[in-house]
């Protein structure tokens, strides 16, 4: 039987090779753990990764960087060090979520050497926007002085707007670490900037993270600007603190306050919150601050720092039935923060009582992130009850980030989504053919081959990237054969598609060297196109 692991073993210094097997396994499903384990040591060993290290690939670093577990790469630390300074933006970003998890303290002595670099010239100021990667560092005082130094130099020498923003926006991510005057000066910076835009959103989002650690609240509070939501915080009691008044600002959201009112509770919450603290600072001491912001935005701001100062820091869901548990995932807010602590809980609940909990609240209300929410939870839990209504969700009159997440669970759920989707394939509309497609490739094998066979004409008149990707998920004899009658069209896609099949299979036919050689064109373009990204060169 064809052994995908074990036919990438002795290829992967073939560069189409080591592209597709990055891509392979960043599409796993989560739940895939054997076969990540079997791939992370059987292809992604630490030599191989230390040669791509040496070599300089580093587009290819940055997708495995971002694909693999940080641990995976602890032992390559010292090479890490030892490439910081040559290494690119894009890089260095996916090198600090590495290192602010295996060694947080090296992190901050990298950044500090590169803000020296700069001072003396020839160093990429976007380096810096992973400093909110520092977020993870407990010693308070060496960040602090750090991040002094990097708020100065981007708010007095950054000349390019673009650049100043996202540098802010990193800071403020880390604002537990800045002293008040680098946190009331950057903010006064992107403000400076933006000061023809009613709605700085991301720069309050950014604050809010650093700040309170999430912003759910924060940005269902925007959103009811442009959207209409059934939320009521009283049915949220589970979220809050028992003191919490939750029936005035569920008023204060349908009628908000004056600004006073809302700072008079934001007041009284900032003798308990350091957090709240900030915020009432902010809008009432801050007047260089204030003086850019409408008070509908001070207002909104305000009533979200209460909303933030009146939550649990910790959520006990033992006393939770599971009703309330469904009501609670359902809430109409943005990943919020407790959505892995109810799914965790649901499996404590007979699976039969869950599926029917799950499904009847999935097709109540299918408009709103509850509805998100609970597709992920299906996928979380994995049931396979779940496929069909899944399968519904991707229709075409639903919206694309309920889309995204069925998908997301079909794959997660596995085989079973994977059958289902083949057998319906004629009935399903157009964009359940879309979100379906990537489910039967992410999980791949032997059913997903051979509905490429049956369906190979179809699916390249229909979307022939698509098609490939599939193809590449689950290598096959039979598709290696059709694919050679598709050469002489000499697409790269079908080139670079039916090469790295016929070295997966060990098919080396005469076809082989010219698709092979196309395929490389096409690769080493898309490289310099990619590599010259950073560099902000246009290649010819």
């Amino acid at each position: 039987m064809f052994n995908l692991i074990t036919a990438v073993n002795g290829k992967l210094d073939d560069p189409l090779i080591r592209e597709w097997a990055v891509q392979f396994y960043s599409d796993l499903p989560k739940q895939a753990y054997d076969e990540r384990i079997h791939i992370e040591t059987d292809w992604f060993h630490e030599l191989f990764i230390a040669q791509l290290i040496e070599r300089g690939e580093t587009t290819l670093l940055s997708r495995l960087f971002r694909a693999l577990p940080p641990q995976h790469l602890s032992n390559l630390k010292a090479l890490f060090l030892k490439n910081w300074v040559t290494w690119p933006s894009l890089l260095i970003d996916c090198a600090a979520k590495v290192l602010a998890i295996i060694d947080p303290e090296e992190l901050l002595r990298l950044f500090e050497n590169d803000l020296n670099r700069f001072k003396q010239g020839g160093v990429d100021p976007l380096r810096f926007v992973s400093i909110d990667q520092l977020r993870t560092y407990s010693n308070d005082v060496p960040c602090t002085v750090f991040l002094k130094q990097v708020s100065q130099w981007v708010i007095d020498k950054q000349p390019n707007d673009f650049g100043k923003t996202m540098l802010v926006y990193s800071l403020l991510k880390v604002s537990q670490h800045l002293d008040w005057d680098t946190l009331e000066s950057s903010i006064n910076s992107v403000l400076q900037i933006e000061n023809n835009q009613s709605h700085p959103r991301r720069l309050f989002e950014s604050l809010f993270t650093g700040v309170f650690g999430h912003v759910e609240f924060l940005k269902m509070i925007f959103d009811r600007e442009k959207f209409e939501s059934s939320l009521r915080l009283t049915a949220l009691q589970a979220f809050f603190v028992d003191s919490a008044p939750l029936e005035k600002l569920d008023h204060w959201l349908q009628l908000p306050p004056s600004l006073e009112e809302a700072l008079d509770v934001l007041e009284n919450l900032s003798h308990e919150s350091s957090s709240c603290g900030i915020l009432l600072r902010l809008l009432r001491d801050s007047t260089g601050i204030t003086e850019k912001l409408s008070s509908k935005i001070q207002i909104q701001l305000s009533i979200a720092a209460c909303l933030q100062g009146f939550a649990k820091s910790s959520l006990d869901t033992s006393k939770l039935d599971l009703m309330a548990t469904v009501n609670l995932l359902a809430a109409d807010l943005d990943n919020p923060r407790w959505t892995k602590d109810l799914i965790d809980h649901l499996r404590s609940f007979d699976q039969s009582r869950v599926t029917l909990a799950l499904t009847s609240q999935l097709s109540e209300d299918l408009d709103s992130y509850g509805a998100i929410q609970i597709a992920k939870a299906m996928g979380g839990l994995a049931y396979p009850a779940f496929v069909e209504p899944l399968i519904l969700a991707m229709a075409a009159d639903q919206g694309d980030f309920l889309k995204g997440a069925a998908s997301d669970s079909l794959t997660e759920i596995g085989s079973s989504a994977q059958a289902a989707l083949i057998k319906q394939w004629d009935g399903l509309d157009d964009s359940q053919k879309i979100y379906g497609l990537s489910v039967i490739n992410n999980i791949h094998g032997k059913a997903a081959a051979d509905f490429a066979v049956t369906r190979f004409s179809e699916l390249l008149a229909e979307d022939i990237e698509s098609a490939c990707e599939l193809i590449l998920a689950s290598p096959d004899s039979r598709l290696l054969e059709l694919l050679k009658f598709e050469l002489r069209r000499k697409q790269p896609l079908i080139d670079r598609t039916f090469y790295i099949c016929a070295r997966l299979l060990n098919y080396d036919g005469p076809e082989t060297q010219g698709a092979k050689e196309r395929a490389l064109v096409e690769f080493e373009r898309d490289e310099r196109t990619f590599e010259s990204m950073e560099t902000g060169d246009i290649p010819n």
